[in-house]
């Protein structure tokens, strides 16, 4: 049910959206590298090849950038997490990790948590 573009999926996501209900979608991205780190490895990498060469390695950081994105959280693609209207941002992390600690022992906040506040404040605040 959960495929792209199966029936179940088709019809959710036909529905309207509900009123007065402020939406917002939270990708997760699982690469290690995000657009900038990749753009800036290959700039590091391009200077050092003729003109020829350096336009494959544009070829190459599109098809880079297109695959970290491609993997999204490791579940979900980033093109299958939007839905029309809606905004939605993109943090690092895995489908558990973005919003969760995968042990008890790790202290980091998990990198959705401070846009889920944070969204829900502007929200509270709107509301007042």
């Amino acid at each position: 049910d959960l495929l792209p573009g199966s029936s179940f999926l088709t019809e959710l996501n036909n529905r309207p959206n509900p009123e007065n209900v402020n939406m917002l979608i939270i990708a997760g991205i699982s690469s290690p590298w995000d657009e900038h780190a990749i753009q800036r490895g290959l700039d590091n990498v391009r200077q050092r090849f003729s003109t020829d060469r350096q336009r494959e390695f544009n070829t190459l950081g599109t098809y880079l950038i297109a695959m970290t994105r491609g993997l999204g959280d490791g579940l979900v693609t980033v093109a299958s997490s939007g839905l029309e209207g809606i905004p939605y941002r993109t943090v690092t992390g895995t489908h558990l990790s973005m919003i969760r600690n995968i042990t008890l022992e790790n202290q980091r906040v998990p990198p959705a948590i401070p846009i889920i506040l944070e969204t829900l404040q502007s929200v509270e605040v709107k509301g007042e």
